[in-house]
Parts: structure tokens; C-alpha cells; sequence
């Protein structure tokens, strides 16, 4: 496969570069799912190449143009900066310890700053934590995850940009060091900063666009927002990154979509 497309035998899931193939009685009837996954804005083409043993190899040429999202499907909210935020109360489902994934779409306005993306900092407990961006850690346009005097784990500069539709992606798989993952449209990035801070759940109320309800005011559009409490795959996070989710899918303990 040229780089950027994916091939699968389902429409929505199972996207890889290469692709196999069994006949059966001697002939092969399905249906090939191409998948277009640009990550800059420029022309992608080349060919995908079919072969079978002991029969000549054939071309199917393929051709897209990566393109700027100017608008997400759908509604979205807009948070001001100074005092927007969204009080998600305290459910038992968000006890999700130290196996968790955080996702959203975001069009931050203004990175000049820290603000948080989602917090359960609101009393700032031992083992609380936020999903900030921003200017973190002396650096700019970061994305963190921070605790009590604690940068958790933290992106290098320019991992997001303001006044683009960033889709942004928290993981981690247990305790102690070396489990965390940030992603950025799909791309798993670099990080800066990795610290021993383990999470621990608390009975307070969990926060969209603010750290605590009067500092850390996120500035910028939010939509899509997932939180879970299991580990997504980045296979799993590029394939459902643009599409809307059920609202049962296993693990999915709480889905934003901002419609209301």
C-alpha cells in the first residue's frame, strides 16, 4: 500500500497495509475497504498492489488530497477562558485508577497559557490528576497530565496548534513509569517528561475546561469527548478518531458529545 491508505475487509475496522487473502474453490469474492489517513495537507498517490502466487501482479492506482478540517461534524461547545466549564459530577464509572484512556477534538484559541481538557483536581487531592494543554512546563503548545506539584508525563513543544482542529489522546496502562501514551491525530508523540505519580480515585467532581471551577479555564472549542477505562489501541484510536461511537462500546465509561 502507498503510504497514508489502509486496506480491510470491513468497512470500519481492521484498516492495516497489508492485506491476505484466502481463496476458496479456487476464487476470491470480497469486498476491499481503502481507508485515506493524511497527516499534512499535500497530494498523497501511488498504487495498490495485488498479487497472487503464480499470476501476474496488478495495479490499482489511488490519489488524496490531505485537507485542513475547518468545521467537526456536528455541534460543538466553545469555552471562553475565564469561566466556562462543565461540572460532570461524581459517578462511580469514573473511578478508573491507573487503566484509563482520555480523548477529545479540540480547536484550542489560545495556547499562551495552561488550561485544563479534563480534571478530577477540583479539591486537588494526593492522586488526583488533569489533562491540560497549553504552555506547560516552561514549554509551548504542550499537551500534560499533571497532579498535585507533579508534571506526570508531558508532549515537546508544538504538539497541538491553536485554531486547529487537534484530536488528542491520553492513555495508560497501570502503575509506575513507562505506561503512559499521548497521541495527536493518531500519531503517538514523543514525550519530555515522565514522573512516578500514581492516580487515585476520589468521591469529588470531575471537570470539563477547568481545573478545579476558578483557575485553569480551557479557551477554545471541545467536541467528541471520551473517557474510558481500559487502554485503546492506536489501530483502535485512528479508526474511530472521525467517527461517532455507539455510546455501549466495552470500556466507554463516559461519551460527551455536546449535542445538547
Amino acid at each position: 500500500m502507498p503510504g497514508r491508505f489502509k486496506v480491510s475487509l470491513s468497512e470500519d475496522t481492521g484498516f492495516l497495509q497489508e492485506l491476505s487473502i484466502s481463496p476458496v474453490d479456487g476464487s476470491v469474492s470480497e469486498t476491499i475497504y481503502v481507508r485515506f489517513e493524511p497527516d499534512s495537507l499535500r497530494t498523497y498517490s501511488g498504487s495498490i498492489v495485488h498479487s497472487s502466487t503464480g499470476l501476474e501482479a496488478k495495479y490499482i492506482a489511488v490519489s488524496g488530497t490531505g485537507a485542513e478540517i475547518d468545521e467537526f461534524p456536528g455541534t460543538a461547545l466553545e469555552f471562553d477562558g475565564t469561566d466556562d466549564y462543565i461540572n460532570c459530577g461524581n459517578e462511580n464509572s469514573f473511578d478508573v485508577g491507573n487503566t484509563l484512556t482520555v480523548e477529545a477534538w479540540i480547536k484550542p484559541a489560545d495556547l499562551s497559557f495552561r488550561q485544563s481538557i479534563f480534571s478530577t483536581r477540583k479539591n486537588n487531592d494526593d492522586g488526583s490528576f488533569q489533562l491540560e494543554v497549553g504552555a506547560g512546563n516552561g514549554g509551548t503548545n504542550r499537551i500534560a497530565v499533571t497532579g498535585p506539584g507533579t508534571w506526570v508525563v508531558e508532549t515537546e513543544d508544538n504538539a497541538i496548534s491553536e485554531n486547529e482542529w487537534n484530536h488528542i489522546v491520553y492513555s495508560r496502562n497501570g502503575t509506575g513509569m513507562g505506561n503512559h501514551k499521548i497521541f495527536v491525530n493518531g500519531e503517538e508523540q514523543q514525550l519530555l517528561t515522565e514522573n512516578n505519580y500514581n492516580f487515585t480515585d476520589n468521591d469529588i467532581d470531575k471537570l470539563i475546561g477547568s481545573k478545579n471551577g476558578s483557575t485553569g479555564f480551557y479557551s477554545g472549542i471541545l467536541e467528541e469527548m471520551r473517557l474510558w477505562n481500559i487502554v485503546r489501541t492506536e489501530e483502535e484510536i485512528r479508526e474511530n478518531m472521525y467517527i461517532p461511537l455507539v455510546g455501549n462500546e466495552t470500556g466507554l465509561v463516559s461519551y460527551w458529545q455536546f449535542n445538547e
